[in-house]
């Protein structure tokens, strides 16, 4: 797994290579780190550990999911196969 670290207006940006997403931890008004993703992964993943949604803040709603090597995958909360892991989850809790 290849993992960059880009620096953008003095924020951290992960990009995820193999899945084309990225999360960043911008700042907010009110000075709070906020999750957000930019683009979602194109494929379905394996090895999901869990999942938890980003703000309501962020331009592009979105759910994040572990898997299991560590990484953080965004992913669009409105597609058939997210929605299954999210139910497939939530059933191993």
């Amino acid at each position: 797994i290849l993992w960059c670290h880009c620096l953008i207006m003095q924020l951290v940006v992960k990009c995820f290579h193999g899945h084309s997403q990225c999360v960043s931890l911008p700042f907010t008004a009110h000075f709070t780190p906020t999750e957000c993703c930019f683009q979602y992964a194109q494929k379905p993943l394996r090895h999901m550990q869990s999942f938890y949604e980003t703000s309501r803040d962020c331009s592009l709603p979105a759910v994040v999911i572990l898997t299991a090597s560590g990484a953080k995958v965004c992913a669009n909360p409105t597609k058939l196969w997210v929605k299954k892991a999210i139910k497939n989850m939530q059933k191993k809790k």
